[in-house]
């Protein structure tokens, strides 16, 4: 860790930033006991009433299909199911970092909406492509831009210049970044992660999405998802995208090695677009 990445997490953990950590680190101690109930989430959730009231709308949404009206929090939690309560608890906690804009030239909001996009695409995949559930790609997707929040809280006039630097030189945010700073906001994520006590594979797939090639082998395919989740929402201009220019070839060598059909990925993008439709509806993705 760089002394100017430790000085940004340093400053992270003492501002209002923080306040999310307890429930996010909570989730993850909940998830990786394998003791774990469901008793044990709606403690978690409890302990933040807007998440509890968040839940109970989900709940009784039209996507859940209920035909009572939930006002028990256990009841609720039920009914969604374990992993999905989790991806909410998460998603809730994030959007409150990254709903309000801050001052500036760059648009929070339209970062979220990437997040939560490359999140759903990712999970997509592990369900579709890999027969998996994919919980942790979806966590991991919904990480994956957090590095770039933090530096526009914590390093603003570095930030800055990145923008500023990329729109002048017609670069994309990676290799703006690179010409600015000697470290990447990736970096601040792996920072975080270990300071917060992420799991090892939450942390190395996010930090690698954009080079999958370097992430050590048990978390390749997590970080080569992302790289494609992220690839595919920036061409499907789904908010702003930090997502490297790359060949084309490039992008088809990673599909074919998790052996991914690219037609599958299109047909995709119309489930992908109503899921983000739900969310706007349940007030986790500002649609203005």
């Amino acid at each position: 860790m760089t002394p100017k990445i430790d000085a940004i997490i340093k400053e992270v953990n003492k501002s209002n930033f923080a306040t999310i950590r307890g429930i996010i680190t909570g989730i993850f101690e909940i998830l990786n006991n394998a003791k774990s109930s469901v008793n044990d989430l709606e403690r978690i959730i409890r302990l933040d009433p807007p998440l509890a009231a968040k839940v109970l709308k989900v709940a009784n949404s039209a996507f859940y299909a209920s035909r009572v009206e939930f006002k028990d929090l256990k009841e609720a939690v039920l009914w969604i199911g374990f992993d999905e309560i989790k991806n909410i608890a998460l998603t809730e906690q994030l959007y409150k970092v990254f709903h309000t804009d801050a001052e500036g030239s760059f648009s929070r909001k339209d970062l979220w909406k990437n997040s939560i996009s490359t999140a759903l695409l990712a999970k997509m995949v592990y369900r579709r492509e890999f027969g998996e559930k994919g919980e942790n790609i979806y966590t991991a997707g919904l990480l994956h831009n957090i590095g770039i929040i933090i530096m526009d809280q914590f390093a603003h006039e570095e930030f800055e210049k990145i923008l500023s630097f990329g729109i002048a030189n017609d670069l994309d945010h990676c290799a703006s970044e690179s010409q600015i700073l000697d470290y990447k906001h990736t970096d601040i994520v792996e920072a975080l992660g270990k300071d917060w006590k992420f799991p090892d594979e939450l942390i190395y797939s996010v930090k690698y999405h954009h080079t999958p090639e370097q992430a050590p082998a048990e978390y390749r395919k997590q970080a080569e998802t992302l790289f494609i989740a992220d690839h595919f929402c920036k061409k499907w201009k789904l908010g702003y995208s930090d997502s490297c220019n790359v060949d084309e070839d490039e992008i088809l060598k990673v599909i074919k090695n998790n052996d991914i059909e690219t037609e599958s990925l299109d047909l995709m993008h119309s489930d992908l677009v109503e899921q983000i439709a739900h969310l706007e509806d349940i007030g986790l993705l500002s649609n203005d």
